[in-house]
């Protein structure tokens, strides 16, 4: 997303996160584009597990992260709205994200995806790529641009070390 600018540290590990999710669904997508489903090469393989992985870190640590640490500062500030949006939308997105890592992860294991698996896959990936991708671009036009009001340079700081360290 062009035009990013968050002034924080910990925006900018967010922001990272965010083009690496976009990068992954987009791999997805891709490969999800042919209405017959592939031969599960070594190249398809890769995209889903890249997918796989980052469906669970976006689901668990980068939600966890804006929901434990950086709502409750932004809702504090004033902006109740725009917490109560995301929470939502994130409430939304885990449960399409771990039934689509699920599923992912059944097609690595079995090595071969038939005809209906094959379209409920692209179906339910579709859906969450239009959710998530929106969901990411009101993060970084609202939440990113609200940390620079609501985090002071030590408290941003802090933050950023703690997100680095949950990804270890």
């Amino acid at each position: 997303m062009s035009g990013f600018f968050s002034g924080t540290a910990t925006g900018s590990g967010l922001h990272d996160d965010h083009q690496s999710t976009l990068k992954a669904l987009g791999a997805l997508e891709v490969v999800l584009t042919p209405r017959k489903p592939p031969v599960l090469d070594e190249a398809i393989r890769a995209v889903l597990g890249e997918t796989a992985r980052v469906l669970e870190e976006d689901v668990t640590l980068h939600f966890a992260f804006e929901e434990t640490h950086l709502f409750p500062r932004i809702a504090a500030s004033g902006s109740c709205g725009m917490v109560e949006i995301l929470r939502s939308e994130h409430d939304d997105i885990r449960p399409m994200a771990i039934d689509l890592r699920a599923r992912i992860l059944g097609v690595l294991e079995a090595g071969v995806i038939g005809e209906a698996a094959w379209q409920d896959l692209r179906l339910r990936a579709g859906e969450l790529i239009a959710r998530e991708v929106f969901h990411i671009q009101k993060e970084e036009m609202g939440l990113l641009a609200a940390l620079a009001q609501v985090l002071d340079d030590s408290d941003d700081q802090a933050l950023a070390a703690l997100r680095g360290a949950a990804r270890g």
